[in-house]
């Protein structure tokens, strides 16, 4: 693998290469099967779709994990008299609009399930369903390798 291609596979990834991936993808190089080197970067590539949510699947997806939701939800309650974003989050859940997707509401659940662990494994479920696998498009590894290496591209 030469310094240009490379750099260009971690610029599409956006994040330095492991050598378990350098070993993987260098003889895929030598024959230029793009569609593998594509799968190998995506690995545990992971984006997120717009997800709105309300009360009921709080209640069921934390129930699905052996937690309460209501007892969940009574807490936020009380969460949030002292902290506004969660005072918000909560009127954002009554009218089922809260956005899981949104990097807020990531971050949101990560401190709650932080600070609420009998809720933790619920609410890591509750932030996964808005998440979906994000593989490379074929097209974009393929046009990065060709600029790399000086090939004309369309």
């Amino acid at each position: 693998m030469t310094p240009a291609q490379q750099s260009a596979l971690e610029a599409l990834a956006g994040r330095a290469l492991t050598a378990e991936e350098l070993a993987q993808i260098d003889p895929l190089l030598v024959a230029r099967n793009d569609v593998a080197i594509a799968a190998a970067l995506s690995v545990g590539r992971v984006g997120f779709q717009k997800t709105e949510i309300g009360i009921g699947t709080i209640i069921a997806v934390l129930g699905a994990h052996g937690s309460s939701g209501g007892e969940f939800l009574d807490a936020l309650v009380v969460v949030g008299e002292e902290n506004r974003d969660a005072h918000w989050a909560m009127v954002l859940l009554k009218s089922g609009t809260f956005d899981l997707a949104s990097p807020a509401s990531q971050l949101q659940i990560a401190a709650l399930a932080q600070a609420m662990p009998e809720h933790a494994a619920g609410l890591v479920a509750l932030a996964a369903t808005a998440s979906r696998p994000d593989p490379l498009p074929l097209a974009r590894v393929s046009e990065a390798l060709n600029i790399a290496e000086g090939r004309m591209t369309l």
